[in-house]
């Protein structure tokens, strides 16, 4: 299994101004953000990241996994592409090679 962490990270080695948004990343940088997604077929975030997205949840074209420990999440019912877990990374990684995933992208933001 590869793991790709992807970033948008600012000239100044920022990934965020102290707001949760993203209106600083350019278009261009969502493009290539997309292409990945979808060429790895699987996107791991956490909690924060999964609110930041806000309406924008889920992303097509990929598995959406939302690693989190929060019990209503966890809970909740999902389409197909949403999967909200509280578990490891590395049984996060098993279960993406175990779905037939040979990437995944991981996307954070801090």
């Amino acid at each position: 299994m590869k793991v790709i962490l992807y970033m948008a990270i600012s000239v100044n080695g920022l990934i965020t101004q102290g707001r949760d948004d993203s209106d600083w990343v350019a278009k261009s940088d969502w493009n290539e953000f997309d292409k990945l997604m979808k060429s790895c077929g699987i996107m791991v975030m956490g909690k924060r990241t999964y609110e930041i997205f806000g309406d924008d949840f889920p992303c097509e074209g990929a598995v959406n996994v939302v690693m989190t420990s929060n019990k209503k999440l966890l809970s909740q019912k999902t389409p197909d592409n949403v999967i909200f877990t509280d578990k490891s990374p590395k049984e996060v990684i098993r279960m993406a090679g175990e779905k037939g995933f040979d990437n995944l992208m991981l996307s954070t933001g801090k």
